[in-house]
């Protein structure tokens, strides 16, 4: 059962694409639709420098009827994770790990 988190609700994702995400962005799960404005932009660490596309967000969740029309947002798909699988041996490279949701 799928649990659903509160608007309003803090979260950090880390979102794995070559695209640019900015402080004030939104993100947006496929096919859920969850959405998440990007409130902060953290580097990258020592500990997930194999992992060189990797942002680390703090995010807050969303209605979807926040998104304005001028607001770029960045699709997220996620996909399951396999024991030991890189993230390079998936054929989509956005995934997530968060503490609240995304859209």
């Amino acid at each position: 059962m799928a649990h659903t988190k509160p608007l309003g609700t803090d979260c950090t994702l880390y979102y794995d694409a070559h695209r640019d995400v900015a402080v004030g962005d939104v993100i947006r799960t496929e096919p859920a639709g969850t959405c998440y404005r990007v409130i902060g932009v953290r580097p990258v660490t020592e500990r997930s420098k194999h992992y060189p596309y990797r942002k680390n967000l703090d995010c807050v969740r969303i209605s979807a009827d926040h998104i304005e029309e001028d607001d770029f947002v960045h699709p997220l798909y996620w996909y399951p994770r396999e024991e030991g699988a890189m993230i390079g041996e998936h054929e989509s490279m956005a995934g997530a790990h968060d503490a609240g949701g995304g859209k």
